[in-house]
Order: structure tokens, then C-alpha cells, then sequence
């Protein structure tokens, strides 16, 4: 009977010292191409999370990324700003990832080139989902075909998927989007935390 109540009451102060020292910050990732214009999702999210938020880390995110990009910071474990995209993955409680924006930017789109870059996404989602196991959103695209390939792809990978084709108000001249853009993808971040 003693080592019966000398085990539950030591189970008791692990389990309190556990629920003490418990982290609860958020730790928020953000990475692919630049959808930014004077403010963007990221900064409101970030005056949201406040003091709740542990960090903030755009280490693999800019203006010229690629899905390809993404994809071989996974496959040759690439560093930026000294981490690897898997060691800010598997920190990450919300994952934030816009992409495929400078590939449907930059030539004629057909049909047959979009579901090239479609394809890049997925297996791109295959990895991330491999190593992020917090919240993940993935913003949409702003091409019709595109962003609906887009959205089975989100569903597939039961990821929260942003529609931002449907909204065409939120884009400015040089397909950036604008404030109210950006106010509009935060709130559907924030409403699906």
C-alpha cells in the first residue's frame, strides 16, 4: 500500500511541475514568397499573438522564392540565418506559406504549366507536413485554375486553405495584395486558430 501511494504522489508532482513550467507560447513560422505590400497578414497576426507569442521567424520567406526553392531547402537541409527549414518546421506552432506566386507571375500560363507548379505544391505540402505538426494555413493563389487545383491540394493535406482568388479586391497593380488584403488574411487566420 505504501509504494502504491508513494508512486501516485510522485506522479502528482511530476504532473505539476509539467503543468507549471508548461510552454505555452507560440512559436510562428512564416515562409515562401512575398505577398507584402506596406503591411502584411504576418504583422497583424504577429499584434494579435502578442504577448502570447514566443517568436517570429521569416527566415525562408522573400520576394523570389520558389516552390523549387522551398523544396531544396528540405531536400540539402539548407540554412538561413543559421536553422533549417525543418528545425523552424518542427518548432512551429502556426505555419503560415504562400507560394507559387513568382512562377505564375513570370511567363504564359497554360493549363499543363500550372499543374507543374501544382505538383511542386504538393510534394512541397508532403514535406512540410512531415516535419510541422502545429496549424498550418496556406494562402491561395490569384488565378482561377490555379487557386481551385490549389484548394483540393489544401483539403488533401488537411490543411486551412485562404481563398484569395474569390476576393479580387484585395490585389493592387503588380499583383501585390493590398491592406485590405492583408486584413482579410489574417482574420481568416486568427478566426481558425
Amino acid at each position: 500500500m505504501k509504494k502504491i501511494i508513494v508512486v501516485v504522489i510522485t506522479i502528482l508532482v511530476v504532473l505539476g511541475i509539467y503543468l507549471l513550467y508548461k510552454d505555452e507560447k507560440i512559436y510562428y513560422v512564416d515562409i515562401g514568397d512575398n505577398l507584402i505590400s506596406d503591411r502584411s497578414y504576418a504583422n497583424y497576426l504577429v499584434h494579435y499573438l502578442n504577448n502570447n507569442l514566443e517568436k517570429y521567424d521569416f527566415s525562408f520567406q522573400n520576394n523570389k522564392c520558389q516552390t523549387t526553392d522551398l523544396i531544396n531547402a528540405f531536400l540539402y537541409n539548407q540554412k538561413q540565418n543559421n536553422k533549417t527549414i525543418k528545425n523552424l518546421l518542427i518548432k512551429a506552432d502556426i505555419l503560415t506559406i504562400s507560394i507559387g506566386n513568382n512562377e505564375l507571375n513570370r511567363r504564359t500560363l497554360d493549363q499543363t504549366y500550372i499543374d507543374e507548379i501544382i505538383n511542386d505544391i504538393d510534394i512541397l505540402l508532403d514535406l512540410i507536413k512531415t516535419w510541422c505538426r502545429g496549424k498550418i494555413f496556406l494562402i491561395g493563389l490569384n488565378h482561377e485554375y490555379a487557386s481551385a487545383k490549389l484548394k483540393v491540394l489544401a483539403q488533401k493535406h488537411n490543411i486551412n486553405y485562404i481563398d484569395i482568388y474569390n476576393y479580387s479586391s484585395l490585389y493592387k497593380d503588380e499583383d501585390k495584395i493590398n491592406l485590405l488584403g492583408q486584413e482579410y488574411i489574417s482574420k481568416e487566420i486568427i478566426d481558425n486558430l
